[in-house]
């Protein structure tokens, strides 16, 4: 299995080189945040546990597979936020503010 390799890409994203099973490989790219870095942690760990990745599969995503990871991840943030907000907004009330 042959590794990947992450370069600068446009827009200050990191460029991420996904060898396949065929000579050719894909690229996807990866924004440079910390929700960035847990999907190329996910991709490493998926590839070391599949020892024969295919594209589409977890150890070798489309770019598809991470904009739907990253718009999952940010739609997570975003209900804890308002989950926070309810429960700030519950206290100010038993605090008569």
């Amino acid at each position: 299995m042959r590794n990947l390799t992450i370069s600068l890409g446009a827009n200050d994203q990191l460029q991420l080189f996904v060898p396949g099973t065929d000579a050719e490989g894909h690229h996807v790219n990866i924004p440079i945040t910390v929700d960035g870095l847990r999907i190329i942690r996910k991709i490493l760990r998926e590839r070391a546990r599949q020892p024969k990745p295919r594209i589409g599969m977890d150890s070798a995503p489309t770019q598809a597979q991470v904009n739907a990871w990253l718009r999952a991840e940010a739609e997570r943030r975003l209900e804890a936020q308002r989950a926070l907000g309810v429960e700030a907004e519950k206290l100010l009330e038993e605090l008569g503010l």
